[in-house]
């Protein structure tokens, strides 16, 4: 388990491409939680400031890397449910 420097770009499929704050209860992955925080979508004002916490196991099982895409195609496709999670925050 290596986790990504505070403030790196990570990919996460369904998440997009945000930037990782950091982790909690990394003793527990059953319990782990995983910050990323999203700049510049329209979603990163007010409560929160676009930060969100997901599960350890989703991070690891969704993740990409750049290297494991080919050249030219998008690292990750959607990140439908990181936008979801943001939004209801405003309803």
């Amino acid at each position: 388990m290596e986790m990504p420097n505070k403030g790196r770009r990570v990919y996460i499929e369904g998440y997009g491409s945000p930037v990782f704050v950091g982790a909690t209860d990394l003793d527990d992955l059953e319990k782990a939680k995983i910050g990323l925080k999203y700049e510049g979508i329209g979603l990163d004002k007010g409560y929160g400031r676009g930060i969100i916490w997901i599960d350890y196991g989703e991070f690891e099982e969704n993740r990409v890397y750049p290297e494991q895409v080919s050249k030219g195609q998008s690292v990750v496709e959607s990140n439908e449910k990181a936008i979801e999670i943001l939004k209801g925050r405003y309803d």
